[in-house]
């Protein structure tokens, strides 16, 4: 099973030491502690998209917007929330191929478009997430990449882990001081 691990290092305490033989003078001890805690990943981040390749701009394009409309359907169906899905980028881009030329010389020649839709998708019940992929992949979606795990409520673990770092700070700071 993956693990996600947060780690904290923070500047913990500050003690002024004031030893009786050093008359007005103030000593000071700074630590640093590490707090470390470990969760499961409950999210998944992936990126989608879909490509195509047509004659004309205009092809391509139409194509590439009806396989995304497709894809946004699919990923409705599957219970994904308006809010877990981020257009990424959109692009179109000739396609070119050299030719020789009778002369010897070579030639770009414009051979169509190719349209480029990214799409990022937040899955919060990763038991489903290979379902998903799957049913993308049959609405069209044919450039999947990205896919990454997180937890989705940081702050109680990030809290845990800065409690961590403080009692660990403090009992290096306590060992020096001695």
């Amino acid at each position: 099973m993956l693990k996600h691990g947060l780690a904290l290092a923070a500047l913990v305490l500050v003690f002024l030491c004031n030893p009786a033989h050093a008359e007005g003078t103030e000593r000071t001890l700074s630590v640093t502690g590490h707090g470390e805690v470990w969760a499961t990943p409950d999210i998944a981040y992936a990126r989608v998209g879909v490509r195509t390749m047509a004659a004309t701009a205009r092809e391509a394009l139409t194509e590439n917007s009806a396989t995304m409309a497709a894809i946004f359907e699919v990923l409705r169906e599957r219970g994904i929330e308006d809010r877990d899905m981020r257009t990424a980028s959109l692009s179109l881009n000739p396609r070119w191929r050299a030719e020789a030329r009778q002369d010897g010389t070579r030639a770009q020649v414009l051979i169509g478009y190719e349209a480029s839709s990214q799409l990022n998708v937040t899955c919060r019940d990763l038991a489903k997430l290979g379902e998903l992929l799957d049913a993308l992949a049959g609405a069209g979606a044919n450039d999947m990449r990205g896919i990454s795990f997180d937890v989705d409520d940081k702050d109680q673990l990030m809290n845990e882990a800065r409690a961590r770092a403080v009692r660990n700070g403090q009992a290096k700071a306590e060992l020096f001081a001695r």
